[in-house]
């Protein structure tokens, strides 16, 4: 018998760890206002893996810089632990879709970066930082520099530099996006790999449906500007997926659905 997809709007959750209430974000350009998003509600539990997906434009990406602390909601709070956000912070793991390494920073000194602002001692730094790198099973590569690495290396460093401040929450900006094919499919896999020794939220940002599918507990829906929360679709599959599987064609088929009916009005 076929799975049924579980659909809902948020429903408060037990022990959230991330809060967005009521958030809403206006810009102005050309003595216009822009409504980027609207009354964005959502309970994220603790270390749940959550997938925001929408047309472009639609706010996906300002909501993540938020929940970061980079910008600041017009209205509406963010709370971790049921602290208010009220900028960036050592607590929130931010990797964003470019390569955002220091070019002359070696590999193991660009992980280490955050503990040395710190004033962690230098041993101990290092190695937190050799933990993490043979985490993402970069060992042999602690002494290149960045331009000596491909794209998905690149990413793999940018995730173990955000993980070796010990995060609460890992916020991802589409960090797959620039990767060929091949190399998004594996690195989707060796970001659950790492998810599921670490056990962080994740929040994570994307433009690829099977990308979502294939990574999500929850999967959020955001409608086109000003972006809201249209649906929220849970995925019951069990990992690793199967990505061709009539369920995962199931929940694709609603997905697109739900996306062509935004893309219309864009």
């Amino acid at each position: 018998m076929e799975r049924s997809i579980a659909t809902r709007q948020d429903i408060p959750l037990l022990m959230s760890l991330l809060e967005i209430k009521g958030v809403s974000m206006q810009f102005f350009a050309d003595g216009k206002e822009m409504v980027a998003l609207q009354d964005i509600n959502l309970n994220i539990e603790e270390n749940e893996f959550v997938c925001f997906i929408g047309p472009s434009g639609c706010g996906k990406t300002t909501l993540l810089r938020i929940v970061a602390g980079l910008e600041e909601a017009t209205e509406g709070t963010v709370t971790l632990d049921g602290d208010p956000i009220k900028g960036p912070g050592p607590e929130r793991g931010m990797v964003f879709q470019e390569y955002s390494l220091f070019p002359w920073r070696t590999v193991i000194d660009n992980i280490v970066f955050g503990l040395e602002l710190k004033g962690i001692p230098s041993a101990e730094r290092l190695a937190q930082g050799r933990q993490y790198l043979k985490m993402v099973e970069l060992e042999r590569f602690e002494a290149r520099y960045p331009h000596e690495l491909s794209g998905g290396m690149k990413q793999r460093v940018a995730i173990a530099r955000a993980l070796v401040n010990h995060p609460k929450a890992l916020l991802m900006d589409e960090p797959f996006g620039a990767l060929d094919a091949q190399t998004r499919n594996i690195m989707q896999s060796e970001l659950l790999r790492i998810w599921q020794e670490e056990r962080k939220t994740v929040v994570f940002v994307t433009h690829s449906v099977d990308e979502a599918i294939y990574l999500a507990d929850r999967i959020v829906i955001m409608s086109a500007r000003p972006g809201r929360i249209k649906d929220i679709i849970d995925i019951p599959l069990a990992r690793p997926r199967n990505r061709t599987s009539s369920e995962v064609n199931l929940i694709r088929d609603r997905i697109l659905c739900d996306l062509r009916s935004e893309i219309a009005t864009c």
